[in-house]
């Protein structure tokens, strides 16, 4: 990831409610295979 896009994709984690932790951890979860694929 580059500095560049660090800042707007913290943006667009905080544009999720989180409302819960059970809801914070599946969002994580859901989010993290996405970081392996933008890193490869």
């Amino acid at each position: 990831m580059t500095p560049d896009q660090s800042p707007k994709f913290g943006n667009f984690l905080l544009s999720f409610p989180r409302t819960t932790p059970e809801y914070s951890s599946t969002t994580q979860y859901r989010i993290q295979p996405t970081l392996c694929k933008i890193s490869e």
